[in-house]
């Protein structure tokens, strides 16, 4: 097993689960807890679904500013990673000189990583007019960024000192979907965005269809604004598909280095309207490797002030 999958593997350990809740035969033991942090389910009026809010709050002075942030989704999964990294960087701050980060995840009141339905129904975007997707599905983007803006910010921000000026979003997979909806459509909402292996193939790139008039957002409402865009360089096989192997097909069919590249290019000329963009393939990574890789690029990225 790859170190990094091993890792991922531990991760129901962190605190973050019932892991060991149920095991009575050996007295003594207990769930872990993960130090320096908080979490809370709150129920979204906007949305009608609850949430798992997970907080990881610096342990050092607020600067005058106040704390910059990052908005962490799949919270269950990726908090628990995040939030260590920014402990550790707290406690080195006074040589180093870096600036802490607060870290809030958005999850669900589940015990697993995930909740997939109510993640798909959140972050994905509307559909397309005469589109539809399974009635199972919602397609609830511009509701679930209501909420964060609406209901969750000044949540954390009534408990928190937080420069406004200084926050980011980080998604993977469906949340890097939803990172780049937001973006394009939003980009007031935040002055940084990182999308992990974003699914940009979701409903024949709808996602892309907000590009049309986001270069005159971007001057209007956004300001300078960057963008982080990650990939694994093993999410796009170069091989013939076999016939009979439908995963590899499906894997084939979602083109995301392909994507990635794609939007990267229609992407650069919009420096000039305050964006700036890097892309980064991700040596040896497959889709789930890259969310924590990327992660290792999170905090820096919420520490850059080229956006404010």
């Amino acid at each position: 097993m790859k170190p990094l999958a091993r890792w991922l593997g531990l991760l129901p350990l962190l605190g973050l689960s019932s892991a060991l809740a149920g095991n009575n035969d050996h007295a003594g033991w207990q769930s872990a807890q993960l130090a320096y942090s908080l979490q809370r389910d709150v129920h979204s009026e906007i949305t009608g679904r609850s949430y798992r809010i997970f907080v990881s709050a610096p342990q050092v002075p607020a600067p005058a500013e106040g704390f910059a942030v990052v908005y962490l989704l799949d919270g269950n999964a990726l908090f628990a990673p995040l939030a260590m990294q920014a402990r550790g960087e707290d406690l080195r701050a006074a040589r180093s000189g870096d600036t802490p980060v607060l870290i809030v995840g958005i999850g669900y009141p589940v015990d697993e990583l995930y909740d997939l339905p109510a993640r798909a129904d959140d972050y994905t975007p509307p559909n397309r007019p005469g589109t539809a997707n399974p009635p199972t599905r919602r397609s609830n983007a511009s509701l679930f960024l209501r909420f964060i803006e609406e209901e969750l910010k000044p949540l954390i921000n009534a408990r928190y000192p937080v420069d406004t000026a200084q926050q980011t979003l980080f998604g993977h997979s469906y949340g890097g979907l939803f990172t780049l909806y937001t973006l394009f459509n939003a980009p007031q909402s935040f002055q940084h965005y990182v999308a992990a292996s974003p699914s940009i193939w979701w409903q024949q790139r709808s996602v892309l269809d907000a590009l049309t008039g986001f270069e005159q957002r971007l001057k209007t409402q956004g300001g300078p604004r960057t963008l982080l865009l990650t990939v694994g360089d093993r999410e796009q096989p170069s091989g013939p598909a076999q016939a009979d192997d439908q995963r590899q097909q499906l894997v084939r069919q979602r083109q995301m280095i392909s994507n990635v590249s794609a939007l990267d290019a229609r992407l650069q000329p919009l420096q000039q309207a305050g964006l700036s963009v890097q892309t980064r393939l991700l040596p040896g990574a497959d889709h789930g490797d890259s969310a924590v890789l990327t992660s290792l690029e999170v905090l820096a990225t919420a520490r850059d002030k080229t956006a404010r």
